[in-house]
């Protein structure tokens, strides 16, 4: 929840933090009323939104603090060369493939996050998204494609 409301908005950690809280309050406070939904990730994404959304509405916008994203891969058996030269090609892929997705509209970078970090299903991005279902694998085609197109050209 943390990583997806993250990718929402420029907002603080702790602004997130205080919308993930505020979601299992409101579950707490209205548990009795409530019923046990089919997907409980999907469902606890959408609420997240939900309140992200409300509480922008409101003008409570926080500044982002920029979060730092480690992907070393701590069981391969490397020399100290080879670790040295995947460490720099690692980073330096890292560092494109956030550049170039800083540069895709805001609904293909949320479908993307959606699609291959939060492993949803079409259907449920569509869900969330308020769109339909083609829309959503429309939005996540063209984004890929935007993005394997702008990485040719780097290579």
């Amino acid at each position: 929840m943390f990583r997806y409301g993250m990718s929402l908005v420029p907002a603080s950690e702790a602004f997130v933090f205080d919308c993930i809280h505020d979601v299992f309050t409101e579950l707490w406070i209205k548990r009795e009323k409530l019923s046990a939904p089919d997907n409980v990730r999907f469902y606890l994404l959408k609420a997240l939104k939900n309140r992200v959304l409300h509480l922008l509405e409101r003008k409570e916008k926080p500044s982002k603090n920029l979060e730092s994203v480690d992907f070393d891969d701590l069981w391969a058996d490397y020399s100290p060369e080879d670790i040295m030269v995947l460490g720099e090609e690692s980073q330096y892929r890292q560092e494109l493939i956030k550049k170039l997705i800083g540069q895709l509209p805001h609904r293909q970078q949320e479908v993307l996050r959606l699609r291959f970090v939060e492993s949803l299903d079409f259907q449920e991005i569509a869900d969330l998204m308020s769109i339909n279902r083609q829309s959503a694998q429309n939005l996540t085609q063209r984004a890929v494609e935007k993005m394997r197109g702008w990485i040719l050209k780097h290579e």
